[in-house]
């Protein structure tokens, strides 16, 4: 008797838990995406710009834009295929500075509503990039030597400890 009481607890629970998921919508309902490839771009760059669970059929307007420099690029009528998804590549502006910008596009999702989407992007040019990676003149960046300082501290930690922990034992 506790046996079959047991199994049919365990069918009801397996069914109950079972079905939310034959009830749900495939593909998930989820909100629209857009991802830049690069999220550092140079003044003149190709970039491929695109995203995903925008409504089939649709289209989308896309565009890439700065603040500091007013510089625009907008495409248009971009057309969003029967799987949700589009793409593009999008030329950064060559008069555009250093410092933060977005890519972004509008459309809609897949119940039809208007939809935004955008990702923040950082230019930088050439002398920028120069800037990141400047070294010291033994040819060592600025990140390896604070990276070489940060194991010299933590094995300098780890030898004190060892000796208070020798002078408490003795």
């Amino acid at each position: 008797m506790r046996k079959a009481l047991l199994l049919a607890l365990c069918a009801g629970v397996l069914v109950a838990s079972a079905s939310p998921a034959v009830a749900q919508q495939y593909p998930p309902n989820r909100p629209p995406t857009c991802n830049a490839q690069d999220h550092t771009p140079s003044p003149g760059q190709a970039n491929q710009f695109g995203g995903k669970f925008w409504k089939p059929g649709s289209t989308v307007d896309a565009g890439f834009h700065q603040k500091s420099t007013d510089a625009t690029v907008l495409q248009e009528n971009l057309p969003v295929g029967a799987n949700g998804q589009w793409n593009t590549v999008i030329v950064t502006p060559s008069d555009v500075e250093n410092g933060p910008a977005v890519y972004g596009a509008k459309g809609l999702d897949r119940n039809g509503n208007p939809f935004n989407c955008i990702v923040n992007v950082t230019v930088v040019g050439a002398s920028a990039a120069a800037t990141a990676s400047a070294s010291s003149p033994a040819g060592i960046t600025v990140g390896t030597a604070s990276l070489v300082a940060l194991a010299m501290f933590g094995a300098w930690l780890v030898l004190r400890n060892r000796q208070r922990t020798k002078k408490l034992v003795a």
